[in-house]
């Protein structure tokens, strides 16, 4: 027995919905605010939030609590503006912009290995081990002075 086809699903109306929700989701992840979105597609900067946040929740990527999507949208971001600079890749100022982007993008991802920190002096020399004086406060008993001191 197979399953039949959600009718509600192919509904136009369904399609246009959900073309309209892909939209304005595309316009936030291209950096557009609820209010340019809502401009642009003819609904409150209310609506359009509401649209995005629930669309988003619903795919189980809500921006405000799921570190993932936001990292994912970040990656998205990245790899649309290295396509973009990619032709460019010879000249010095799309080069070293392609080079932050990398750079960024190995952050987003941790593939940069965590780098060792040492103390050093100004000249970049081994710090000398911290020492550590104990002052007692007037609250501590303190020895009392001998001869020998």
């Amino acid at each position: 027995m197979g399953t039949r086809p959600n009718k509600q699903l192919a509904h136009p109306k369904t399609f246009a919905r959900v073309a309209q929700i892909e939209k304005a989701i595309a316009l936030r992840m291209s950096g557009e605010t609820f209010v340019e979105i809502g401009k642009k597609m003819n609904m409150t900067k209310q609506s359009a939030h509401q649209m995005i946040c629930q669309a988003m929740e619903e795919r189980g990527q809500h921006l405000a609590k799921n570190v993932d999507a936001v990292r994912t949208m970040e990656l998205e971001r990245l790899d649309a503006m290295t396509l973009a600079l990619w032709k460019q890749k010879n000249v010095p100022g799309a080069a070293a912009t392609l080079l932050k982007i990398m750079d960024r993008r190995a952050s987003l991802l941790g593939l940069d290995a965590p780098s060792k920190t040492a103390m050093t002096d100004p000249q970049g020399n081994a710090a000398p081990p911290e020492i550590h004086v104990h002052f007692p406060t007037t609250a501590e008993p303190t020895a009392p002075a001998t001869d020998a001191d």
